[in-house]
């Protein structure tokens, strides 16, 4: 019984410092403080500063480089690429066939 309170306890405490993580922009580093160190974790995220809003930026870029990579999406250029001209340019949509009766 001690040991399932101690397990419930110390999720509450991960719980807790993901969610302070997730505010400072540190979510990965929260988790793993408190999964090892319990309350000491969860002091030692609180009193670390958030990240930049650069670094943001980065870790999204490069979350979706690794996407593309992996052909989970298209590229961002395959996205907004410009239609491309179908036939000679100026020239009208070829008309669709005629069904004859």
């Amino acid at each position: 019984m001690g040991l399932l309170i101690g397990l419930i306890i110390w999720a509450l405490f991960v719980a807790a410092s993901y969610f302070v993580g997730k505010q400072k922009g540190r979510v990965g580093a929260g988790v793993a403080l408190a999964a090892l160190l319990g309350v000491a974790g969860v002091i030692i995220m609180a009193c670390l500063p958030a990240k930049p809003a650069g670094d943001a930026e980065v870790q999204r870029r490069y979350d979706l480089q690794q996407a593309e990579a992996s052909g989970i999406l298209p590229h961002p250029d395959d996205l907004y690429a410009p239609p491309q001209p179908q036939g000679e340019p100026g020239a009208y949509p070829p008309e669709p066939p005629v069904r004859q009766l």
